[in-house]
């Protein structure tokens, strides 16, 4: 009975080892998204971004309207330069990123 006894005592000392074990593990990551906010990535992250999306809503408005224009001036074959105007200057606009 005296075996029994410690062995069964035997896992209880190893669960906080255990869960000291799982903590560390957690660490790393717990400490890298608290410190991500304050890396100079990410600000310049959000400063391309900040910068980039009015040059992107141009580019979108200027291809998509050009585009309905040239479908709808397709009968009057003015279109058809029209539209492939438009792809050169979404190509252009896809190279300013």
């Amino acid at each position: 009975m005296v075996v029994q006894a410690t062995q069964r005592a035997l896992p209880a000392r190893r669960a906080p080892q255990r869960a000291l074990a799982a903590l560390r593990a957690l660490r790393a990551p717990v400490t890298a998204a608290l410190r991500a906010p304050f890396a100079r990535r990410t600000w310049a992250e959000l400063c391309y971004s900040v910068v980039s999306v009015p040059v992107a809503l141009v580019a979108f408005v200027f291809v998509v309207v050009f585009l309905v224009l040239g479908v709808v001036l397709v009968v009057t074959f003015v279109g058809l330069p029209l539209i492939a105007l438009d792809g050169l200057a979404a190509r252009a606009f896809g190279r300013c990123y």
